[in-house]
C-alpha cells in the first residue's frame, strides 16, 4: 500500500516542483512583467 502512494506522491511533488521552477524562471526572463508594474 505504501509503496502504491510512493509514486503517486512524487509524481505530485515533481509536478509542483517544476511548476514552481518554470514560474521562477518566466519571471525574470519576462521584464514586461516588471515594467508593468503588475507584480511587486
Amino acid at each position: 500500500m505504501a509503496d502504491e502512494c510512493t509514486p503517486r506522491l512524487t509524481l505530485k511533488d515533481l509536478s509542483v516542483f517544476l511548476v514552481s521552477l518554470v514560474q521562477t524562471c518566466s519571471m525574470p526572463i519576462r521584464p514586461d512583467y516588471h515594467r508593468h508594474g503588475g507584480y511587486l
